[in-house]
């Protein structure tokens, strides 16, 4: 009788071992995930702010920038306004500029420049298709990158 107690608290202490370590086998799992995740989330990002870097390098180098937007694909989207939807990496990139500030020497042109995230914008647009009752609370989406940009253009039409 005895040695069947000692075999019982043996099973018993053997069980508890083996539920602690898959708990924590679990933690960590959860941690890499996690850990992944915000890498993944990171380069997009940093993706998203190459482009808007490159987007701003192109419209600031030029004179009218509206013209050369709509010539690289970007579609108006309101009286100042320009949007593209970059599919190589699915972002949508959104430009809008400001009043210029003109005196004799020039114009200061002023834009502000926004990339999204394709998925998550489409998401956001699909559920406001959605009726009334189906539709979740809207959440503004965040831009992934967002720069504001001033461009000088002189009287000449050079852009500085």
């Amino acid at each position: 009788m005895q040695g069947e107690h000692k075999n019982n608290v043996l099973l018993t202490e053997l069980i508890i071992v083996a539920l602690f370590f898959s708990l924590i086998a679990v933690t960590v799992v959860q941690m890499f995930v996690a850990a992944h995740r915000r890498s993944a989330n990171g380069a997009l990002e940093q993706r998203a702010q190459i482009v808007a870097q490159d987007w701003a390098e192109r419209i600031s180098g030029h004179a009218d920038a509206a013209a050369m937007l709509l010539s690289e694909g970007f579609e108006q989207s309101g009286e100042r306004a320009f949007c593209r939807e970059q599919a190589g990496d699915a972002f949508r990139v959104e430009v809008s500029f400001g009043e210029p500030e003109s005196s004799n020497a020039g114009s200061l042109v002023s834009a502000q420049l926004k990339v999204f995230d394709e998925k998550a914008f489409n998401k956001v647009f699909d559920e406001k298709a959605l009726s009334a009752e189906e539709k979740p609370e809207a959440k503004p989406i965040a831009p992934l990158a967002e720069l504001a940009l001033a461009s000088y253009i002189s009287a000449e039409g050079v852009a500085m």
